[in-house]
């Protein structure tokens, strides 16, 4: 099974890797109550799924993964108008399959 990682209406980039980046207190608090990992982050960050400008010096940077059985597509938000670039926040979504949803 694929996981697509699909995205509003924006300026789509090329998928490339992120190597260095600092986080803001905002995107520590984010994923410490959100239970996302740094390895998951540096994960997405190094190895994207998709990659999109959210506005002028901002992007979404997303893969897809598997967090025990589930299937979740891991967003960081990225400010890449500052050197370096810096980790805003960070969720994550659960992918629901249509036969799941479809259930009572």
């Amino acid at each position: 099974m694929g996981a697509r990682f699909l995205l509003r209406p924006m300026l789509r980039l090329a998928p490339e890797p992120l190597y260095a980046c600092e986080f803001t207190p905002h995107a520590l608090r984010a994923m410490q109550r959100r239970r996302i990992s740094f390895a998951w982050v540096y994960q997405v960050l190094q190895e994207p799924d998709a990659r999109a400008a959210v506005r002028p010096g901002r992007e979404r940077i997303g893969a897809a993964g598997m967090i025990g059985d589930d299937l979740y597509i891991v967003t960081v938000v990225v400010g890449m108008d500052r050197f370096p670039p810096e980790v805003v926040t960070v969720f994550r979504t659960r992918v629901i399959d249509r036969e799941e949803a479809s259930s009572p």
